[in-house]
């Protein structure tokens, strides 16, 4: 009976627990091939696998199509057989070498140093291991594909360990020819390298010690990794099981291996690079939203085509993926937030005071704000939840998993109007404001679970960006529901006349009740104004609006604004209903705010 030894903590996992405050834990890590482990090699249709080059650079790969190409043969050993990319596969010229067809690669001192993950994307499990290649070879096929080879491994697993199944994307793995071309090599990503890095969901990373290897997978919403130029990306680090060794290896040795494969046409992009761990506000200050990431400079890139040697058809994303998080050179709004928390001395306090409800899933919100706070019209207030909504860690919550990563930072579009500009020219400071918005996610439906009496206090980190519509000359703006929040603050400062502003906005039928509020606030909104309902309105709900109001009972056409006249667009929409009415207005000026934030 074989009996697994308990593994320390390296120095480099040991220096990430202080880091992040990670409290006590033993090492799960096996000192052998455990049965699940065994079991999952005989199951898994993926194996991802990482060695050293003849540089000791780290490299990973991914071979397989379909389950049972790896298998245990006793004592801790375990068989591999399948199809690899010969020409172009960096592992498989780091394992074998030289070696011609058939020939056996035995490597000295006990063996290659060699880790791999057996992983199944549809069921969502996944073992990693670590140990020695003992031997390999790669064989020709009887088709004599020149392309592809066959490889033959025996590996010693020294290490095994199981992972949870958060972040992994489901495909349906099935097998296919390899068809390889190399299409770039060097230390910079091509376009079409870049174009297969930028919808990636999920990508296998290899790092190394002197004496130890790990792969392991890193998952998330398609475009999770970040490109900030043709040498450097970066990734968020999500809240995981909170071992990192990964990221200890990196401590020790900054070198990783990256393989991101495209499973709908088997292209793959291969990366060796040096790493840095940024954490706190210095990754915020680059990947806002983030208190942990890994930025990766690259020394080699190998983009190939068709070098899988499978394809994937992709199903249901893994439900525990943040959204996208955007750098702060993309343009995200909170950006501004990490310097502005950084440099206030004293935090600055909202009280809500006041719950106004429209519709069955939009209110308006009143907070006041003793200290006083500055803003122009259509900015923007970033309100901090955490204090109220963050429970600390946890590694899986299934009833809600997005909130494993949620920062409960949240944008709001000011819809109150701030006082006129003083004498000296500035804004004075604003007692109160209000935000008008629809219950969407945890924060929001926290919102419309609150009352007055409650005596909810948040924290205000910031308040930016802003739409301002011009007052010279003619502008029309298209809104989508609460898009029309950016228009509000500053419908004192238009010309409310149908020559000088047009406003087009789409509304739901059961939204009317914001409809009316908004044209009860603002009068001579409704005469510049066509509304289009989305569902049935009665005819009393029409009179209620009064008939200076244009009611269209449909959805919003492009034949409806093609021909309008207007030296300035502005849009406030949704990602779809944006996309749709930008290609309509092509080639005209479109000053666009969204929800995205």
């Amino acid at each position: 009976m074989a009996f697994s030894m308990g593994m320390p903590f390296n120095e480099g996992e040991e220096k990430m627990h202080s880091l992040l405050r990670v409290p006590p834990q033993d090492n799960p890590t096996s000192t052998m091939l455990t049965p699940q482990a065994s079991s999952m090699f005989e199951r898994a249709p993926l194996l991802a696998f990482g060695t050293l080059d003849a540089q000791s650079r780290p490299w990973t790969t991914l071979w397989g199509g379909e389950p049972g190409f790896s298998e245990p043969l006793g004592g801790g050993f375990v068989g591999t057989r399948t199809l690899v990319d010969s020409k172009n596969d960096p592992v498989v010229q780091a394992l074998i070498g030289d070696a011609k067809d058939g020939q056996m690669s035995k490597p000295q001192n006990g063996g290659k140093l060699v880790a791999g993950l057996a992983i199944d994307l549809m069921t969502r499990k996944r073992v990693k291991t670590a140990g020695r290649m003992i031997a390999g070879t790669v064989r020709d096929l009887d088709d004599n594909t020149a392309e592809a080879q066959q490889i033959q491994l025996v590996t010693k697993v020294e290490q095994s360990l199981g992972n949870c199944p958060k972040y992994l994307n489901q495909y349906e793995i099935r097998p296919a020819s390899i068809c390889s071309v190399l299409q770039s090599q060097g230390p910079s990503l091509t376009p079409p390298a870049t174009a297969l890095l930028a919808k990636a969901d999920m990508f296998f990373l290899c790092t190394s010690t002197e004496d130890d290897m790990d792969v392991n997978h890193r998952g998330g919403a398609p475009g999770f990794v970040r490109i900030i130029s043709p040498t450097q990306i970066v990734y968020p680090e999500y809240s995981g099981n909170r071992l990192y060794q990964s990221l200890g290896n990196m401590q020790l040795n900054p070198q990783t291996g990256i393989t991101f494969p495209d499973y709908e046409n088997g292209d793959v992009l291969y990366i060796t690079g040096s790493t840095e761990i940024l954490t706190g506000s210095e990754a915020a200050a680059l990947l806002p939203s983030s208190n942990l990431v890994v930025k990766i400079t690259i020394n080699e890139a190998r983009f190939v085509q068709s070098g899988l040697p499978f394809r994937g058809t992709r199903k249901v994303s893994s439900p525990y993926n943040p959204s996208v998080r955007t750098l702060a050179s993309e343009g995200n709004i909170k950006a501004a937030l990490v310097n502005t928390s950084a440099s206030s001395q004293t935090p600055v306090t909202a009280h809500m005071t006041q719950i106004t409800s429209l519709t069955p899933s939009i209110a308006r919100f009143t907070f006041s704000v003793p200290s006083g706070i500055s803003y122009e019209p259509s900015q923007w207030v970033a309100l901090d939840f955490s204090n109220e909504l963050d429970i600390g860690y946890e590694h899986m919550r299934d009833d809600d998993p997005m909130s494993l990563n949620d920062d409960f930072v949240r944008t709001f579009t000011i819809s109150s109007s701030p006082s006129m500009i003083n004498g000296q020219g500035a804004r004075q400071k604003e007692q109160q404001f209000d935000i008008t918005i629809r219950k969407v996610g945890a924060v929001t439906r926290f919102l419309f679970r609150q009352n007055t009496r409650a005596g909810l206090e948040v924290q205000v980190r910031g308040v930016g960006g802003g739409m301002q519509i011009e007052t010279d000359g003619s502008a029309a703006m298209v809104a989508g529901g609460v898009g029309i929040t950016p228009l509000l603050g500053q419908t004192a400062r238009l010309q409310l006349q149908k020559e000088k502003f047009k406003l087009f906005w789409s509304v739901r039928a059961e939204d009317v009740g914001l409809v009316k509020d908004t044209f009860a606030r603002y009068p001579g909104l409704a005469k510049c104004t066509v509304v289009f309902f989305t569902g049935e309105v009665g005819d009393s709900v029409k009179e209620v609006l009064g008939r200076e109001t244009r009611i269209v009972d449909r959805r919003l056409r492009k034949s409806d604004i093609e021909d309008v006249e207007a030296e300035a667009w502005y849009l406030c929409a949704g990602k779809g209903m944006r996309k749709e009415v930008l290609g309509w207005l092509d080639g005209r000026k479109v000053v666009t705010e969204d929800f995205d934030y």
